[in-house]
């Protein structure tokens, strides 16, 4: 099961709205709350790529969004929930349900003594294990390619350091030209980033810096 914390990927607002469930007007609404704001944020959040969320991120928003928009418990309670799972450790989640009893809202292990003690009364509403798989899943689909992306060279404040990358991947184009320079063919290049394509290699070797101050 994936650990939260150990899954590197910046998602746009986008992204999250895809992936968590929530509309754009509840992703902009909880942040201008400061109720759950990206955990990469610009001051000014007009300003493009101004809302960058985590992986751990995206698991709290979609779970939230299950209980909101799913199970309709009330946004004052919502809140206060977050607020508990953020105090949460995250090397539980895979192992925690939410449960809900009467009109509360709980994040506890199954087998924890709170549980047994509530055995019958509790009813676990969320399996955050399933969240976390679905994010996953989600995020996997996300870094597939679209065919608009081959054989394109892109750059990105959020990938590799705004250094230029082939569309779609996180590979720099700086690399496949050391390959080239290094006098590897095509072919050769591809068993190395059997992710690209022709494509793509040609579009890396024909790519030229723009002149300092300027983004391609």
């Amino acid at each position: 099961m994936t650990d939260p914390n150990s899954v590197v990927f910046a998602f746009s607002a986008d992204d999250v709205i895809h992936l968590s469930g929530l509309t754009k007007s509840q992703l902009q609404y909880w942040d201008k709350l400061r109720f759950f704001p990206p955990q990469y944020a610009a001051n000014n959040r007009r300003s493009p790529h101004s809302r960058v969320y985590s992986f751990r991120d995206v698991v709290g928003l979609r779970t939230l969004s299950l209980l909101r928009n799913k199970h309709n418990i009330s946004f004052q309670k919502v809140r206060k929930f977050a607020e508990d799972l953020a105090n949460y450790d995250t090397s539980l989640w895979s192992k925690s349900q939410v449960y809900v009893f009467g009109n509360e809202l709980y994040v506890g292990e199954p087998e924890g003594d709170f549980a047994a003690n509530k055995e019958g009364q509790l009813v676990p509403i969320v399996f955050l294990r399933n969240v976390i798989g679905e994010v996953t899943q989600g995020m996997k689909a996300l870094k597939q390619r679209h065919s608009n992306q081959v054989g394109k060279v892109t750059r990105s404040r959020f990938v590799a350091r705004n250094a230029a990358t082939i569309d779609g991947t996180r590979i720099p184009v700086a690399t496949i030209k050391r390959y080239w320079a290094a006098g590897f063919s095509t072919s050769e290049i591809l068993a190395e980033y059997p992710s690209l394509t022709e494509e793509d290699i040609t579009a890396a070797v024909a790519y030229e810096e723009p002149e300092q101050g300027r983004v391609a």
